[in-house]
């Protein structure tokens, strides 16, 4: 890849969210798809003057400024636009240059809770959100959902029929209405850094700029005075995540075996503000799924793991949180506390879920855990069986040299 594929490809992830956000500020949320046109037109634009031209000294300023004189364009060649909208009026009369004016409002996080709006139906909010504001493929929100990818195609071309036709706006809404949207908000966000946490596909097995914007916009609900302990134990989550970030990557990136990992290598200061925001989640009598899962990361970033405590708090999180994921999760907890025979009895179960049909890690679980039991057959299977499914490319070179093992 060229140095500019790279740097457009970068600022695609980084930068396209925010300009479709605030072009939709300033269009109204009812030319969403004209933001996103301009935005996608000024990427295509950058790919193909930098190539000649070199790239610009202010690269985003000038994708920002590309995407709002191409929606500036189109809306000139509508007759209709001063009379009907004067908001638009003054949009085309504007004639400013580079990143668009820094509102009070993150523009980010504003587009998130219009994505997030009630008259959309929750699993096309995440869907909306994630294509739109975090710059994901129909194809990797579906491989993060387990769903197939056209029915997520149809949520988000619902999902912006119902923006378009029902009049919603960018705006910040206020009770009971912004306690419920925020909580969608941070179900996105969540479901935003696990992806970056182990990516579903692509060349890299972990994606740090997806976990830091999802922690950055979380920061951005907690500072709306809405920091309730459930959102505090969410951050503590990210946080103790990313305490072990860099030490799941070997030396020249590649990915570490789970028994690879050292304690010593763990980020101190994210654990520092992982206990930070814990002690703001734990002021509540009612622990969420959320304080479950950071409970069961914190064990992780143990010296030594205790790994009956561990199936306990995983029995505990299926009670939150019935998941087909959680229960693949508990797997390897039991099959590490000694508790071989109901572990391999789980994977065999899960191989009837029918959201984990062609999920790579439910295989290759069989397959490391029957190749640590000594049941080699059983282990070349189901690595093949994990080979045959999408995945990211390191994800893959370790399952390659895992296989490797088992056939020699």
């Amino acid at each position: 890849m060229t140095a500019v594929n790279h740097l457009i490809d970068h600022l695609f992830r980084h930068e396209s969210g925010r300009i479709t956000a605030a072009l939709t500020r300033s269009l109204g949320a009812r030319n969403l798809e004209l933001a996103e046109e301009a935005t996608q037109e000024a990427l295509i634009r950058a790919m193909q003057t930098w190539s000649f031209r070199g790239i610009p000294a202010d690269p985003t300023a000038w994708l920002h400024t590309a995407a709002r004189n191409y929606a500036r364009d189109q809306l000139r060649r509508q007759s209709n636009w001063s009379v009907k909208e004067p908001a638009l009026q003054q949009f085309l009369e504007s004639q400013g240059t580079g990143a668009f004016e820094t509102p009070a409002m993150d523009d980010t996080l504003a587009m998130m809770l219009l994505c997030c709006h009630p008259a959309i139906s929750a699993d096309a909010q995440i869907a909306l959100t994630l294509k739109i504001v975090s710059g994901f493929s129909t194809r990797e929100i579906a491989a993060a959902f387990l769903t197939a990818e056209e029915t997520i195609a149809q949520r988000i071309v619902r999902a912006k029929r119902v923006i378009r036709d029902s009049g919603l706006q960018i705006e910040m809404p206020e009770g009971a209405d912004l306690t419920a949207r925020l909580d969608s908000v941070c179900n996105v966000l969540y479901v935003l850094f696990n992806e970056g946490y182990f990516a579903s596909q692509g060349i890299t097995a972990l994606r740090r700029d997806l976990c830091d914007e999802a922690l950055r916009l979380l920061g951005c609900v907690l500072a709306t005075g809405n920091a309730t302990p459930e959102r505090w134990a969410l951050a503590g989550l990210f946080h103790l995540h990313l305490a072990r970030f860099n030490a799941r990557l070997g030396p020249n990136g590649e990915l570490r075996e789970f028994d690879q990992i050292q304690s010593a290598a763990y980020d101190a200061e994210h654990i520092r503000r992982a206990d930070e925001a814990l002690a703001h989640a734990m002021r509540t009598e009612e622990l969420s799924a959320w304080h479950t899962e950071a409970a069961i990361a914190a064990a992780h970033c143990e010296p030594v793991r205790d790994w009956p405590h561990i199936v306990t708090l995983y029995d505990a999180l299926l009670v939150l949180k019935p998941s087909p994921l959680i229960r693949l999760n508990r797997a390897v907890a039991l099959f590490r506390a000694g508790r071989r025979g109901e572990a391999f009895d789980e994977l065999t179960a899960l191989e009837l879920e029918k959201g984990l049909r062609g999920y790579s890690l439910l295989p290759a679980t069989q397959a490391r855990l029957h190749q640590e039991a000594g049941n080699t057959i059983e282990a070349r299977h189901a690595y093949r069986r994990s080979l045959a499914c999408a995945m990211n490319v390191p994800a893959r070179e370790l399952l390659e040299r895992r296989n490797a093992q088992v056939s020699d």
